[in-house]
């Protein structure tokens, strides 16, 4: 039984020109331990923010009190939770509570007791369970908000950009941040970007009888967590820029660039995808890249391993014929390609149409050699449905599923 991390380095070609410029393609993977043993899991502390606005009334709520119940049945007296609902005002249901048999009791009444209100106080809802959570925080266990919402941040904070930097200051402290999106009216580029920052999951929930199985999902994720924050320290050689691949969370400083993942679920594998811009000397010595990978496990215990990429320098001749590793490269466009698409969404979204569509051509027609038949000619029909305008459910569901691809997540 594989109890430890796999951490692996790759790239597309082994060598860098010298005296010169290059861009490397980096890969590193890294797959979560087994769990130890079955029936162990690392206790959760967790806050359930539900919308409760006045377009949440009726089957949406409905299902949102069906799943809420679910989560409280799954979980087991090593663990906590909140509960939160909001409208315009914010109303803390239940303090976060150790799932005691008489406190699961008393939380399903109080999950049946929600009805729906007013406006959207997103923000404020989303903190406050946050709150709760850190106000019990468990130091080696799992901390999460899992915040649900149908429609719009009209009250409180509604600027995504603040949104997003609480959501990564959170996750600094310990704290990560699932967005579950229902219907059509929710912006997915600012539930999206709260979950990517805040270390966690994005869902989009097409209809209220998914809620449930949404729930589901993650909490089967939670339950099985064996690898939590886990993070990347690539230490930038001088003459070097590292480009993080993907969209996840990063900050550089002095010690390099640093790449948050989250938490990994038992043999759950991630494949991280960096530009790496190399300029190097005339001294014809290899460029190395050091990278760490850190992360904590069942038991708390510490997982960190180091590995080294080496980079011959060679002429301008020799690195144009150098071989290509084409499996990676396979692997690379998918996420890479997904990035574009990402991107053009946004700038349909603005009414740039002409500009999406042309952004993701000229991403799909360099990528081409690489990506599978089936993946250009779905990419070149969004680019078609881009320059022609796009309806909300088109939107919403494009963007989703770039989200699962670019993170490697199963639909």
């Amino acid at each position: 039984m594989a109890t430890e991390m796999v951490f692996e380095l790759n790239t597309d070609k082994s060598v860098v020109v010298e005296n010169g410029s290059s861009q490397r393609v980096v890969e590193l993977r890294i797959k979560a331990p087994l769990k130890e043993s079955v029936g162990t899991k690392i206790p959760l502390n967790l806050a359930l923010v539900i919308d409760r606005s006045g377009s949440m009334n009726g089957v949406k709520l409905d299902f949102a009190r069906r799943a809420a119940l679910h989560v409280i049945d799954l979980l087991d007296e090593s663990d906590r939770l909140a509960l939160v609902a909001y409208d315009d005002e914010v109303n803390r249901i239940f303090p976060s509570v150790r799932l005691t048999p008489e406190n699961r009791a008393d939380l399903r009444k109080a999950v049946q007791g929600i009805t729906s209100g007013g406006s959207t106080n997103l923000s404020g809802g989303w903190l406050t369970g946050c709150q709760e959570i850190a106000e019990t925080q468990v130091e080696n266990g799992l901390n999460r908000a899992l915040l649900l919402t149908d429609g719009l941040a009209n009250v409180g904070i509604v600027d995504p950009v603040e949104l997003g930097y609480h959501a990564s200051q959170l996750m600094e402290r310990g704290i990560s941040t699932t967005t579950l999106g229902i219907g059509m009216d929710f912006d997915h580029f600012l539930l999206e970007n709260m979950a990517d920052k805040g270390g966690g999951n994005y869902y989009f929930i097409e209809d209220a009888p998914s809620i449930t199985a949404i729930f589901q999902k993650e909490l089967s994720e939670l339950l099985n967590i064996t690898a939590r924050a886990v993070e990347i320290v690539v230490r930038n050689p001088s003459g070097t820029r590292v480009q993080v691949c993907g969209g996840w969370q990063s900050r550089v400083d002095d010690s390099g660039t640093h790449i948050q993942l989250g938490d990994l679920a038992s043999a759950q594998e991630k494949r991280v995808y960096l530009r790496f811009d190399v300029s190097a000397d005339a001294s014809g010595e290899p460029v190395v890249l050091p990278v760490l990978v850190r992360a904590r496990g069942e038991q708390d215990q510490l997982f960190e391993s180091t590995a080294n990429l080496e980079f011959a320098c060679v002429s301008n001749t020799e690195e144009a014929v150098a071989s290509v590793d084409e499996a990676l490269m396979q692997r690379f466009v998918v996420i890479d390609t997904a990035d574009a698409a990402h991107e053009a969404l946004i700038m349909e979204r603005e009414g740039r149409r002409s500009q999406a569509r042309d952004l993701l051509r000229r991403r799909t027609q360099v990528n081409s050699p690489y990506l599978s038949r089936n993946d250009v000619s779905s990419y070149e029909a969004l680019s078609q449905r881009m320059e022609h305008g796009m309806d909300e459910f088109d939107r919403k569901s494009s963007h989703y599923n770039g989200n699962l691809r670019r993170r490697m997540r199963e639909q």
